[in-house]
């Protein structure tokens, strides 16, 4: 068996491990006769190596069962950086608002930094009717935005990593931004070493990353679950997706959007029916529409809120671009929203 896909088992029987102990009665007497049990094959695979491996896939397991009764590890030294860089966040939105009119500042805001409580509680619905929350709630998407524009302006590994993490912290730390900066970092790492990257074992390391620290996201976390159902559908339908799309052209990124948006849906749609019992026929559509834009009004709407330290004026000049293409978004999403064919 490849190194690669034995780490990738090894996290598979770590998460089997969480979710029996998450769903079964789980007493010390159990766990001391595995214990025993995992002695018994360590001592016979000494003179076997199939049982070698089936007896480490085993450890990995037990470990599982110990973090999902042990509850979650708070990071050390994390806490003292997050009320000034709360302060930072709060004062960014703050330009935003003064820049823009509303529902659009609340609505840049929630994109950049995830502050959406000022969103009326109609056009929240409307994102949800159409299958566009996910432009509301940070995730993987947004990371990849700023992954991108950081390596555009300084091509650094370490300003890009050091301001990624910075960010998760800043706007709260969610599951599905943790996992996408997890899978940000080994990019990064991947590139400076010049080294192949998977996106596969990098979701397998981030997922195992995140349970080790907190193993209650894996039953207990709507967010965690659908983030990593959709990268698991950006990474293995994306490609046969593509692939019957080609008759489709690829103008202002409307065919890849359509791609991403129809890779993540199949993949998600068992939890959302699970969750939620409600689909959008119509989230390909505005989503194809809609996701081409979202790069350009983040790295403008960022310019809105770091100009507005500087100069109100000068920001409320630059923000003129956010407000047309924010127009554009919110309206053709409300217009989804408006059309009932149930």
């Amino acid at each position: 068996m490849q190194a690669s896909s034995a780490m990738v088992w090894a996290i598979g029987f770590f998460v089997a491990g969480i979710c029996a102990a998450s769903l079964f009665p789980f007493s010390q007497s159990i766990f001391f006769y595995l214990c025993v049990l995992l002695t018994v094959v360590l001592c016979v695979s000494v003179f076997n190596k199939n049982i070698r491996i089936v007896a480490i896939f085993f450890v990995f397991m037990l470990f599982g069962f110990l973090r999902a009764q042990s509850g979650s590890i708070n990071i050390p030294y994390v806490e003292y950086a997050v009320t000034p860089l709360e302060n930072i966040r709060d004062a960014f939105v703050g330009n935003v608002v003064r820049a823009l009119p509303e529902p659009h500042a609340s609505y840049i805001s929630g994109i950049l930094v995830g502050a959406k409580s000022g969103i009326p509680y109609d056009l929240k619905e409307a994102f949800r009717s159409t299958g566009t929350s996910h432009i509301l709630a940070l995730s993987g998407y947004n990371v990849t935005i700023i992954a991108r524009t950081l390596e555009r302006i300084i091509p650094s590994m370490w300003f890009s990593g050091s301001f990624i993490f910075l960010f998760v912290i800043a706007t709260g730390a969610a599951s599905s931004l943790v996992r996408a900066a997890i899978m940000g970092g080994i990019v990064l790492l991947a590139k400076s070493e010049k080294r192949e990257y998977s996106a596969p074992h990098a979701l397998a390391v981030a997922v195992l990353i995140m349970l080790v620290f907190d193993p209650g996201l894996l039953l207990g976390d709507i967010g965690f679950q659908l983030s990593v159902a959709a990268t698991l559908g950006l990474v293995y339908f994306e490609r046969p997706i593509g692939a019957r799309l080609q008759f489709m052209p690829k103008v202002f990124g409307f065919r890849d959007a359509l791609i991403s948006t129809l890779a993540a849906e199949v993949a998600t749609l068992p939890l959302v029916l699970w969750y939620f019992g409600f689909f959008s026929p119509f989230a390909p559509i505005v989503n194809m529409l809609v996701l081409p834009t979202i790069p350009a009004v983040m790295f403008v709407g960022f310019l809105v809120g770091v100009f507005g330290f500087a100069s109100p004026m000068l920001a409320t000049m630059i923000a003129w671009p956010v407000y047309l293409l924010s127009t554009y978004q919110i309206t053709l999403i409300k217009f989804f929203a408006s059309i009932s064919i149930f």
